[in-house]
């Protein structure tokens, strides 16, 4: 969600093959928003995204203060909620 009024991701893309659903968004410009995802399945991310400010929390775990994820991965087992904010 953005916290910008009007505000949207440049490009939104969702596609499935055997079992594998892979989602591509892509946001070019400087924007706030809060994410939030929890499912069933494993959670795999491949990130390009310099976090100006924000948080992000796995599960119960400690909060991740904001920092550059660029070519990072994330990966999170079932049932392990992750959510948080960034500012780019």
């Amino acid at each position: 969600m953005f916290k910008q009024e009007n505000a949207h991701p440049d490009f939104e893309k969702t596609a499935t093959f055997r079992g594998l659903r892979v989602e591509s968004t892509h946001i070019t410009r400087a924007s706030e928003y809060s994410f939030k995802w929890e499912g069933s399945s494993h959670y795999l991310a491949i990130h390009d995204i310099v976090m100006i400010d924000g948080e992000m929390t796995i599960g119960s775990g400690p909060i991740h203060p904001a920092g550059g994820i660029r070519g990072k991965m994330t990966d999170v087992p079932p049932l392990n909620p992750i959510s948080g904010w960034t500012k780019n």
